[in-house]
């Protein structure tokens, strides 16, 4: 027999059996972690800014880009596969809770006439919200798989403007408010899970998100509504169970 008809016999009888592996390997994958995170969210957009004193209405203007900068995020969130990773992968399942915080560092005013009310300090937010991940895994190894992840989230703003005066308005310091933040995105990943059950991954993607919040003070409101677009980046931590 040639070597060359030989070489072909083997190819015919390993390939399938590499298949078969690798399928069997991937099939015994199943998804069932919790995963801590830590990471950045996004500059946000210019706040879109309205304040309301009695009857009387004006928006708020920033000295420079009054954009909240990049802030640390970090969550937590549970992760299920629909079954077993099979050859082309499966759909996963994840429910978590994030927080992050943000400050911009302008100066800006109310655009009262004549006189304006001036904020002499920076806008902080805190955001906390509950996401819910739908997405595709796809096992590389019994130990590496990959992760496309959109998702959707819902919960609350909380923004703090600081000491304004003018135009005979004095208002407290840090003044607080609470209002709806919801959030969507997509995220890709790339986990390795230890024979022990601990995992390293790290993941990165894109978010968008809405915020609104008012303050109230004695003589009237603040009203911010913050939009925010860009990339997103997280280091990840966890365990298969």
């Amino acid at each position: 027999m040639e070597a060359g008809q030989i070489r072909c016999m083997r190819n015919a009888v390993l390939i399938p059996l590499i298949l078969v592996g690798i399928e069997a390997g991937a099939a015994e994958v199943k998804i069932r972690e919790l995963r801590l995170s830590g990471g950045v969210t996004p500059e946000t957009d210019e706040p879109e800014g309205t304040d309301r004193v009695g009857a009387t209405s004006a928006s708020i203007s920033f000295d420079g880009d009054g954009a909240l900068d990049y802030g640390p995020r970090g969550g937590i969130t549970l992760y299920e596969s629909f079954g077993s990773l099979g050859r082309y992968g499966g759909f996963m399942l994840g429910f978590g809770f994030s927080h992050s915080e943000q400050e911009g560092d302008a100066a800006h005013q109310s655009n009262f006439s004549p006189t304006p009310i001036t904020y002499d300090g920076p806008i902080k937010r805190w955001v906390n919200v509950f996401d819910l991940h739908l997405g595709w895994a796809y096992a590389l190894s019994d130990k590496l798989h990959v992760e496309v992840l959109p998702f959707v989230g819902y919960g609350s703003m909380r923004v703090q403007d600081t000491i304004a005066f003018g135009g005979g308005v004095s208002r407290d310091d840090h003044g607080t408010s609470d209002g709806p933040y919801w959030e969507g995105g997509l995220t890709l990943g790339l986990y390795y899970t230890f024979a022990n059950g601990a995992q390293l991954g790290a993941n990165g993607g894109w978010l968008v998100s809405h915020g609104r919040a008012s303050i109230g003070y004695s003589d009237g409101s603040l009203v911010y509504e913050i939009d925010q677009s860009g990339p997103v980046g997280n280091i990840t931590l966890g365990f298969r169970f």
